[in-house]
């Protein structure tokens, strides 16, 4: 059971029933399996992203193909107001329901996620939570646990999606808990004494799913793509949420799947 704390709003208008003001705490441990399959995983790193591939095993890949071809994604998801409009086919995600039955009762595959969350908080002498569980305004709703299952996904919708999924830069809808206050200021995302706000995506994909089909996550420069994350099944694709991305337009039809299963995480420094 992961450990919560009441989240505190800066911003009234995230103040409502459907807003769920949660923290979900990972506890910081040395995992020393998921050191070792690190050091024998494929980890490439740029300026938009570290991929890791190979970390998880056989097993777990096959089990948590399996478990994603049976589970539930009973909402439609549109990559932009424009594709509804345009009659383009949405995609599906996890209702309310859905993803707190994943999230609380995790497939063996994402609890050693969640290990490696831990891992990675202790090995940087950090704490790390999720963002809030779930903010909603009049305008956008933003959890810190999403689900995008898509079979297809247009070029159109590839840009006019573009987003960021918060700026620090600009200060935040609330404050993020520290070992002696909370952080309330506007921040530089990582940079020394801040908090470090990481978005990790891991894929799951059809058998036949090859990354020529596309649908991967594409990061933006001057609303232009800069770099283009494959997806492949069981690949964890790390980046800080900040920077513009979204998802890569279809290259190949084919009649396949691939499911991104997104956790907005914040590390904040220890003493």
């Amino acid at each position: 059971m992961l450990k919560k704390s009441q989240v505190k709003l800066l911003n009234e208008s995230y103040n409502n029933p459907k807003t769920i003001p949660l923290f979900f705490h990972f506890p910081s441990h040395t995992c020393s399996d998921c050191e070792e399959r690190l050091k024998n995983a494929r980890i490439t790193e740029n300026a938009y992203a570290t991929l890791i591939d190979d970390f998880f095993t056989q097993n777990e890949a096959k089990e948590f193909r399996t478990f994603s071809e049976n589970a539930s994604f009973s909402r439609e998801i549109y990559g932009s107001p424009e594709s509804q409009q345009n009659g383009e086919k949405p995609a599906k995600a996890m209702n309310s329901q859905e993803k707190w039955q994943f999230f609380n009762s995790p497939p063996p595959a994402i609890k050693k996620l969640y290990a490696l969350f831990g891992h990675m908080a202790k090995r940087d002498n950090m704490e790390v939570m999720t963002l809030p569980w779930e903010l909603t305004n009049k305008t956008i709703g933003s959890p810190c646990f999403a689900t995008n299952y898509l079979t297809e996904m247009s070029e159109e919708s590839m840009f006019l999606g573009r987003h960021a999924d918060y700026d620090p830069t600009k200060g935040l809808a609330y404050t993020i808990p520290k070992h002696n206050g909370e952080y309330i200021e506007p921040f530089e995302n990582g940079s020394k004494n801040s908090p470090k706000m990481l978005t990790v995506m891991l894929y799951s994909t059809a058998e036949n799913f090859t990354p020529a089909c596309g649908m991967g996550t594409v990061f933006y420069k001057d609303d232009e793509i800069a770099y283009t994350a494959e997806c492949k099944h069981m690949r964890l694709c790390l980046f800080k949420g900040d920077l513009v991305h979204n998802i890569e337009a279809t290259k190949q039809a084919l009649d396949t799947y691939r499911i991104s299963y997104v956790f907005k995480l914040i590390f904040t420094p220890k003493p």
